[in-house]
């Protein structure tokens, strides 16, 4: 089977695939979906599904995993996926938190930063900051760039605070974890900067409920930006990360605001259950 060729040949992430050759692995991906109770009443549409193909390097076996992974959890924990479109999440989006940035790593993935100090559990639900995740990887799954290469996450930690111990609870931790790992993206690069005693208190905290499938997307740059240099070319990396590009926070949630009813209506669409 054409799809089985490609899985097993190491090159695969690099290798061009056909229209033909991908249209087979969709098939393939819909016939095991129309043979299990609940993704029998996910749309089989094209463009969806190859999100978990390119997530999986078109292992389809392994695609359905992930899907049936995805919707399990989505039936589990509904509150953690975003229902509505980013304009319902206006005020929290602009609190500079989460942004997609127009910026590329050296393998071409897009650059998505988390300002990890600028949350406010004091007033912010952890379900609500997750799905400001789910709107920009949308708006990012939405271009065939971040479905073929994943994508780039700086995590920020500088001005953590000690209130984000109520975050840390075994619960919450573990199902945040979960989300990441079903989520239908090729891979995560993950960079997490700017140390401090509360951070890697907080880290200690959290690293034994991290699998080692995410354990090898995170790198620590704790001893200095010039490492993260080996990554991303300082002219897509802002001057706070020791680069020379500029970012327009607002001009960013604009572009993403007016995809707000196409994202609503994709929520609509695929997480009916």
């Amino acid at each position: 089977m054409i799809c089985e060729e490609l899985c097993n040949d190491e090159n695969a992430a690099q290798t061009k695939r056909t229209d033909y050759e991908k249209e087979k692995c969709v098939q393939q991906l819909r016939k095991l979906m129309n043979g299990h109770d609940l993704l029998k009443k996910v749309p089989g549409h094209e463009n969806y599904l190859l999100r978990f193909l390119y997530s999986t390097c078109f292992n389809v076996p392994t695609a359905f995993q992930r899907m049936k992974s995805f919707y399990e959890l989505l039936v589990e924990s509904p509150e953690w996926f975003a229902k509505e479109g980013p304009l319902s999440q206006k005020s929290l989006i602009e609190k500079d938190i989460r942004i997609l940035t127009p910026f590329k790593d050296r393998g071409g993935r897009p650059i998505y930063l988390q300002k990890i100090g600028n949350l406010n559990p004091s007033t912010m639900q952890p379900t609500d900051v997750i799905c400001i995740d789910d709107y920009w990887l949308e708006y990012a799954l939405d271009d065939a760039n971040g479905r073929e290469n994943g994508m780039c996450i700086i995590i920020d930690l500088k001005k953590l605070s000690w209130r984000m111990m109520r975050w840390c609870t075994p619960y919450l931790t573990s199902t945040m974890l979960k989300k990441v790992d079903v989520l239908p993206v090729k891979e995560f690069k993950i960079h997490v900067v700017n140390s401090s005693f509360v951070a890697n208190t907080l880290i200690k905290l959290i690293w034994p409920f991290v699998n080692d499938r995410i354990r090898k997307m995170v790198t620590f740059h704790f001893d200095g930006l010039e490492s993260l240099h080996d990554f991303i070319e300082p002219h897509n990396l802002l001057s706070e990360y020791g680069g020379t590009a500029t970012l327009d926070f607002q001009d960013c949630y604009e572009k993403l605001y007016t995809k707000n009813l196409e994202i609503r209506e994709n929520f609509k669409t695929y997480r009916i259950l």
